[in-house]
């Protein structure tokens, strides 16, 4: 795995447990605190930009003739998810 990928794999955890954070604190009744909505808005942007750029460096990878990727996985019908 990449260090960008890693860093990505990090991020996503970091996201997922402010989710769970915010989940529980609403269930308390709890007014969600808008900066932590601010930063989870931001590293989900951060992580989408960090998706896009591992495909267009798959896709290098790929036309350069570095990397084989199975037709299965090839399909034109992969699409982002950002």
């Amino acid at each position: 795995m990449s260090a960008t990928a890693e860093r990505l794999h990090l991020l996503h955890e970091h996201i997922r447990l402010s989710l769970l954070d915010r989940k529980r604190a609403i269930s308390s009744g709890a007014q969600p605190d808008a900066r932590a909505v601010d930063e989870i808005a931001r590293s989900l942007d951060t992580l989408c930009q960090g998706i896009e750029q591992l495909e267009r460096e798959q896709q290098q990878l790929e036309s350069n003739g570095v990397l084989y990727v199975p037709p299965f996985f090839s399909s034109p019908s992969r699409t982002s998810l950002c």
